[in-house]
């Protein structure tokens, strides 16, 4: 009896680990529809993202056959970032800073844990250091499966994830500040 108990146990974890992998997908997946930007650069697309591309190329192929409706204006996406005062060298520098911005969720993620790095990025945006656009986006990149780190690590390493982060948002390295930060997230 104890030893199908173990065994009925050990498919659980299997069982919950695969959830929790395909949720961890399907994350991803609604992150990388709705904030393309956060894309990472991939040499080969996943099997996923070719299916949506060529659903995606099969709409736009059907609707670019129909005309457009009468009083409908198409645009560029220049025109767009023009409209809004986005200059084009604004914009690229914007979506670099997308992607050091993931990459440190990522690495922080590790070294701290993710739930101090949720405090962390809640803190940045409430003292307006991050901007709130992107703080809902890094949130949901945090991994799940994280666990955290101990105390001690996670203090020595808070120091250094904050500083990241600071230079990651072109602040510099400003040790006050960064100090504040941890503190008021309750991180060392």
């Amino acid at each position: 009896m104890e030893q199908r108990v173990k065994a009925l146990e050990y498919e659980i974890k299997i069982l919950k680990n695969e959830v929790q992998r395909t949720l961890l997908e399907i994350q991803e997946q609604v992150l990388l529809h709705y904030y393309p930007a956060l894309r990472a650069d991939e040499s080969t697309p996943s099997e996923t993202v070719i299916q949506s591309l060529e659903q995606a190329r099969q709409k736009q192929a059907s609707v670019a056959s129909n005309p457009a409706p009468t009083g409908v204006k198409q645009v560029t996406l220049e025109q767009i970032r023009a409209a809004q005062g986005i200059a084009p060298d604004a914009q690229a520098q914007k979506e670099a800073m997308k992607q050091q911005l993931v990459e440190w969720v990522r690495e922080s993620a590790v070294m701290i844990g993710g739930a101090r790095v949720g405090k962390m990025l809640e803190v940045s945006a409430r003292k307006n250091i991050l901007p709130s656009e992107f703080k809902e986006a890094l949130r949901q990149l945090i991994p799940l499966d994280k666990e955290p780190v101990a105390n001690q690590a996670a203090a020595a390493n808070a120091m250094r994830v904050a500083l990241k982060l600071e230079n990651v948002l072109g602040r510099g390295e400003n040790a006050p500040e960064v100090l504040a930060l941890i503190e008021e997230a309750g991180l060392g």
